[in-house]
């Protein structure tokens, strides 16, 4: 029995995804607070914050280029720059809330746009340097970058959890008092 996992161009498989990933998103960072936000695993590796920056930069420069594809089979399809978003602009002094607020108020618009798409799926885009892509995978892209943030901010999760672990330990002592 074949699955809508087994075709990921499925219109079906993209729209349950495109959807189900950011609410998993939506899920992990509200177990953040703000020092968890502004954590880095290392020096140079991105926060939280900056994962969030990039995410809700990435879906406005998306929601532009799927509209434009639906819209004109062939249209011209923009470079992203939504990875360089962390080295032009501060993450860390925004509200992680409002990020995650732009994220997936962008995706909702998109998913209300794909609820219209009926035989667009295979138009194309035209992409400076990789060519004509279809609706479908670019769409399959967006979907494996949301998994890619997803896998980010768990780690960044874990790793919180466990830098800070002796922190809470602290706070959780129990003092008995003598009778």
């Amino acid at each position: 029995m074949t699955t809508l996992r087994d075709n990921p161009t499925n219109p079906r498989w993209l729209r349950k995804a495109l959807r189900e990933i950011p609410r998993e998103i939506g899920r992990i960072v509200e177990g953040f607070d703000d020092r968890m936000l502004h954590w880095r695993s290392a020096p140079g590796e991105w926060s939280a914050l900056e994962v969030l920056g990039w995410i809700a930069e990435a879906e406005r420069e998306d929601l532009l280029a799927v509209e434009a594809m639906i819209r004109y089979d062939g249209a011209a399809i923009w470079e992203q720059r939504a990875h360089l978003a962390s080295l032009e602009r501060d993450f860390n002094q925004e509200s992680g809330w409002r990020l995650l607020d732009d994220f997936l108020s962008t995706r909702e618009q998109l998913q209300w746009m794909l609820e219209y798409v009926d035989d667009q799926w295979q138009h194309r885009g035209e992409h400076p340097y990789r060519g004509a892509i279809t609706l479908a995978k670019y769409l399959r892209e967006m979907s494996d970058r949301d998994l890619e943030a997803t896998i980010m901010l768990r780690r960044l999760a874990d790793g919180a959890d466990a830098d800070f672990e002796p922190v809470l330990r602290e706070r959780t002592t129990v003092v008995p008092i003598a009778p």
